[in-house]
């Protein structure tokens, strides 16, 4: 028993040590930007009907966890300090998933991840979520989505974005949110007319 108590009290000053090693390094800590999805109201109601599946993909280069920047040069950077939640395409896919549940228009709103089937389809691809930097102005997020809702043998184009300004290093996270909002609000209102067009042409079709 001795022995084992031994062991334990020799470890524990190497973890310590090992843990002042790292309180005093260089490298800035890693703050995580928690985005949140945004309730959205349309304007028009609707009955909830049906089924949606969400699956979304990023460009070559948006697929990670990390904030990043484009300079003025077109030199792509990572933020030295900030995370998202998650990687981009299964972090905006639920974020999407969240926001269209909120609408009502759909019965089930649901990720690429999911086992059940949908009677729709949302398909996008995610072309821009970093910050533009340049010499002479303020820093801007920049978001845009593109892609098509897939309903029978139909499909729609679907597209939305937005551009907030950085107003500081403190207005990182907020100015991402702000992004987010208009972004998924914009997604929503457009995809609830092509919602509409896919339930006409099917009560066109049962007729």
């Amino acid at each position: 028993m001795m022995k084992h108590r031994f062991a334990i009290t020799a470890v524990l000053p190497c973890i310590m040590c090992g843990g002042c090693g790292l309180l005093t390094s260089d490298e800035p800590p890693v703050e995580v930007i928690w985005l949140r999805s945004p309730s959205v109201e349309l304007e028009q109601d609707t009955i909830p009907q049906g089924s949606l599946k969400v699956s979304l993909q990023a460009v070559p280069g948006l697929d990670t966890d990390t904030v990043l920047i484009l300079d003025e040069d077109a030199r792509m950077r990572r933020h030295a300090s900030l995370r998202w939640q998650e990687h981009l395409p299964e972090l905006f896919e639920t974020l999407v998933s969240h926001a269209l549940e909120s609408t009502r228009l759909y019965e089930q709103v649901m990720t690429e991840r999911a086992l059940e089937s949908a009677n729709r389809t949302l398909m996008l691809e995610l072309r821009e979520f970093y910050i533009v930097t340049s010499d002479s102005s303020d820093p801007v997020v920049h978001i845009q989505l593109a892609g098509q809702l897939y309903c029978e043998d139909d499909k729609h184009s679907i597209k939305a974005g937005s551009n907030q300004t950085v107003t500081g290093d403190g207005d990182i996270a907020q100015a991402f949110q702000r992004a987010v909002n208009e972004t998924l609000q914009e997604l929503a209102r457009n995809v609830q007319p092509s919602e509409q067009h896919c339930r006409a042409a099917a009560n066109e079709q049962d007729e």
